[in-house]
């Protein structure tokens, strides 16, 4: 029994380690999907908006008439008279007739309210993708740019080893072949921060995508060092893609269409505040039907219409109500009252909705030049990043040219091995600039489609190759 409870334990212990390494790798469309899927905040918006679009249906009830269904029985007794009993069934309604549009708008209102909060919660996704995009994009640039450390701290090592026979020989200096291992150990540097920040990249990753750390599964693709950008490889001219970009953001920005309901909100609370002239109507039905004893055989009616001011200083209504309690009896009656200095409020609320109105437009034009500038400003900079990454490309062609000449002078005897080694280790910083420049142009670019609510292709472009 003790052997079977010992293999259990160590199956419970190894099982999950195997399943760790035979975890399959994953693209950027699958990593952005597991974030998605295990984002508490994507989840909780989703169902609070699910409640808010479910509530939003039950105002239309405000739309149907109101019904109210009845019954009374009143007992009466008078000294020297006969008891009364009386059993009463009403059935009652209401309806609203006009309101100067007041309560269809509130509606409306409210529909848009929740369709710029799907459009926030869209943003909300598109926003984590952006965030998982780059962190993914940054994993791989830390990867390969470790794996040209490593092969150069290689070479290194090799010369090293070279030149410690060449010590030996004479043919090298003592001083040169110290220099040559302090190179290595500085370069060894290098590696160990590129170490951390490919650490410090997988946590950012793994805490996007919910996993602890040991979970988060290879990431698959690698990037391609010959990316010229993704809008730059379509239009040509990236210059030209400017105004496209600006128009785009004026139509598609998040917070601009916020803005833009905003400002419709405040134009119809301005339009209400100068009808308050206009009354509510409201139509009323009454039936009911009463006897001393079932069954109830004294019907009547009534019918009637509300008229309701909400103007300023001097509220009031007027309602007027006809029908009949019996087959012999007909009446008809009206009232009116006015509420003095009532509503005062309603004095200022015209000012205030203007006011309210001109800040929203303000905020609205200010959003969009500063809008515009930020378009042009990531446009510019993707230009100029362009234009560096190919300055880089040259100068890593013009260096690896050099080597190759620099190494056969370097065997003849014409160069010695610490400017060989020089050498090497420049071109391989080289080598991770232009890495870092591919990626730092990628991340402008996620960042002008972020701004112009586009939502962007998630495997990455051209930027990422997968293999076959």
């Amino acid at each position: 029994m003790k052997d079977y409870t010992l293999t259990f334990y160590i199956l419970l212990i190894l099982v999950p380690c195997l399943h760790g390494l035979n975890q399959d790798s994953v693209t950027l469309d699958q990593s952005v999907q597991m974030a998605m899927e295990q984002n508490s905040r994507i989840i909780a918006e989703n169902l609070d908006r699910q409640d808010a679009w479910r509530r939003l249906r039950l105002q239309l009830r405000l739309f149907l008439p109101s019904l109210q269904l009845g019954f009374s029985k009143t007992d009466s007794v008078t000294q020297g008279a006969p008891d009364s009993r009386v059993r009463k069934l009403s059935l009652s309604m209401n309806q609203l007739l006009f309101n100067g549009g007041r309560d269809l708008a509130a509606y409306r209102s409210s529909e848009r309210n929740l369709q710029l909060r799907d459009l926030k919660a869209q943003d909300l996704i598109d926003s984590i993708a952006h965030e998982v995009t780059l962190q993914y994009v940054d994993v791989l640039k830390n990867s390969q740019i470790l794996e040209i450390q490593r092969r150069s701290y290689e070479n290194l090592l090799e010369q090293i080893r070279i030149a410690a026979l060449e010590v030996e020989l004479g043919v090298l200096r003592e001083t040169d072949y110290l220099e040559i291992r302090i190179s290595a150990v500085e370069y060894s540097l290098n590696i160990r921060d590129t170490e951390e920040l490919l650490l410090k990249s997988r946590y950012a990753l793994a805490s996007l995508m919910s996993l602890p750390l040991e979970q988060l599964p290879p990431l698959m693709g690698h990037l391609n060092q010959d990316y010229r950008g993704d809008y730059a490889t379509e239009s040509g001219d990236l210059q030209n893609l400017i105004p496209d970009m600006k128009n785009k953001a004026q139509e598609y920005n998040k917070d601009l269409m916020s803005l833009y309901l905003q400002e419709a909100h405040a134009r119809r609370v301005l339009l209400d505040s100068r009808i308050s002239w206009i009354p509510k109507i409201e139509g009323t039905a009454d039936y009911s039907v009463s006897a001393m004893d079932f069954p109830l055989d004294e019907p009547s009616f009534s019918l009637g219409i509300i008229f309701t001011f909400q103007t300023p200083l001097l509220p009031g209504s007027v309602s007027l109500q006809a029908g009949k309690s019996n087959p012999l009896e007909h009446n008809a009656s009206a009232h009116s009252e006015v509420n003095i200095a009532e509503n005062l409020e309603g004095l200022i609320d015209p000012i205030t909705a203007r006011s309210s109105l001109y800040k929203t437009q303000l905020q609205r034009e200010e959003l969009r030049r500063s809008i515009a500038f930020q378009v042009g400003s990531l446009s510019q900079s993707i230009q100029l990043n362009l234009q560096r990454l190919e300055i880089n490309r040259d100068k890593i062609s013009l260096e690896s040219e050099k080597l190759i000449i620099e190494e056969a002078r370097m065997k003849i005897g014409e160069l010695t091995r610490l400017d060989y080694v020089k050498s090497e280790i420049r071109l391989s910083n080289h080598q991770t600039e232009l890495i870092e420049n591919i990626v730092a142009l990628y991340s402008l670019e996620k960042e002008l489609e972020k701004i112009c609510g586009i939502t962007s292709n998630r495997q990455g472009g051209s930027l990422i190759w997968y293999s076959e």
